[in-house]
């Protein structure tokens, strides 16, 4: 990883902490990919920072029928 992907995911996980109002070590773990936030708080996500939902799911986690047709 380097400098500028770690000051990126810092500066997310600020804003998800300060904005969305998630704990710090939640944040961290979204900013950081070790956790996926819920549809609820992956909207609100959206609604604050302009993020959308679509980011924090993993197309390997993805169960919907058409990512079985692919």
């Amino acid at each position: 990883m380097t400098q500028t992907e770690i000051c990126e995911k810092s500066t997310l996980a600020k804003a998800l902490k300060d904005r969305v109002g998630i704990s710090t070590s939640y944040a961290h773990e979204i900013a950081h990919g070790q956790r996926t936030p819920s549809l609820r708080l992956a909207v609100k996500i959206e609604q604050v920072l302009g993020i959308a939902p679509a980011r924090w799911v993993s197309p390997a986690n993805d169960t919907s029928p058409a990512s079985e047709a692919a």
